[in-house]
Order: C-alpha cells, then sequence, then structure tokens
C-alpha cells in the first residue's frame, strides 16, 4: 500500500510542481537558448522558481514542453560559472532542430 501510495504520488508531483512553478529569462532569446557553454551564457539562462530540486526540474521540464512541444532530450551537463550552477540541456524538438537551452538553478540545485 505505501509503495503504491509512493508512486502515485511521485506520478503527480512533476504536474503539481510544473503548475506551481513559473519561469522566466533574463535576456533570454525568443527560444530560450544559450548561444554557448561559457562566460556570458548565464546572460541567456532561463531561471526557474523552486524551492527544491524536485520542484525545479518539474519547471525545466515544464518550460521544454511549452517551448518545444514534442521534444527529446540530446544531452545533458552541470557548469559552474563563478557563484552560479547551470544546467545545459541539448534536446531536439518534433521538426528535429537542435536547441542548446541553459537554465540557472542555483538557488534550488542541491536542494531536495
Amino acid at each position: 500500500m505505501r509503495r503504491r501510495a509512493a508512486a502515485i504520488l511521485l506520478g503527480l508531483l512533476p504536474l503539481a510542481m510544473a503548475s506551481s512553478c513559473t519561469a522566466r529569462s533574463r535576456k533570454a532569446s525568443e527560444a530560450g537558448t544559450a548561444p554557448g557553454a561559457g562566460r556570458g551564457a548565464r546572460e541567456t539562462c532561463v531561471v526557474i522558481d523552486a524551492l527544491n530540486e524536485p520542484a525545479g526540474l518539474a519547471g525545466e521540464r515544464a518550460w521544454l514542453h511549452e517551448k518545444f512541444p514534442g521534444w527529446r532530450m540530446k544531452s545533458q551537463g552541470l557548469r559552474h560559472d563563478d557563484d552560479r550552477t547551470l544546467d545545459l540541456l541539448v534536446v531536439i524538438d518534433a521538426a528535429g532542430a537542435e536547441h542548446t537551452v541553459c537554465f540557472d538553478i542555483t538557488s534550488w540545485f542541491g536542494k531536495f
């Protein structure tokens, strides 16, 4: 019974978190993609407001679903840029185009 309840909760958690998280971008392009992973990339990173890592990850996924319906993950990497923690994702949209998206995850990275 506990396992089933936990499975149901885990299944609903991303949905609940995605609806409670909001995404805003700092100087982001229309697509919300980063020009590169080097210095200066954090100015174009999408900031996901979240209290913890599960909520933040759900917010990232919700943002991706909104911007790139039918997307799939190609790669993901973590980068530390001075005092910021960045999550760099390369996704492929439904049409097959590749996009590099930078999320600034500093506020919730490592918080469970």
